[in-house]
């Protein structure tokens, strides 16, 4: 037990200014987005919540006339601060995996910002390296299948 806390304030020792300013980053950036999804309303749509906060239309929808691979994403964020699972979904189905990576990944970094680990040493981890593929797939997959059906 004592082994595995000295790991840990080792660990601590090790984390720089700038590894507690990222997780204070991921934080506070985790609890804004969260609280922006569940006080815009959704757009009736499936796209174009962004819109709503001063964003844009979506580049790629503009130039081609078809949804890109996070088009949706916003809206389904949003449905899933508002607790429409359904809604989410129909949306893009990406926004739920997004939404509950904001919920963990936010509450890891407050966790992280007061027990701090060096940060190359929570990204450069397989689990975060898997995530990150398993993301980039998902959202080309999906965007794959919607435009086969013809959503995007």
């Amino acid at each position: 037990m004592s082994e595995a806390i000295g790991q840990a304030e080792h660990e601590a020792d090790r984390a720089t200014a700038t590894d507690r300013v990222a997780y204070l980053l991921g934080a506070v950036g985790s609890v804004v987005v969260l609280v922006l999804a569940r006080v815009i309303t959704p757009s009736s749509t499936g796209m174009g919540t962004h819109e709503r906060l001063g964003l844009p239309p979506c580049t790629f929808w503009v130039v081609t006339g078809h949804g890109c691979p996070g088009c949706g994403l916003t809206t389904s964020v949003s449905h899933m601060a508002h607790g429409d699972v359904v809604a989410a979904f129909l949306a893009n189905p990406m926004g739920i995996v997004f939404f509950v990576l904001f919920v963990v990944g936010g509450s890891l970094s407050w966790v992280r910002l007061f027990r701090p680990r060096p940060l190359d040493d929570v990204l450069f981890t397989t689990t975060v390296q898997v995530v990150a593929v398993g993301l980039a797939v998902g959202l080309f997959g999906t965007w794959l299948v919607r435009m086969l059906l013809g959503q995007v």
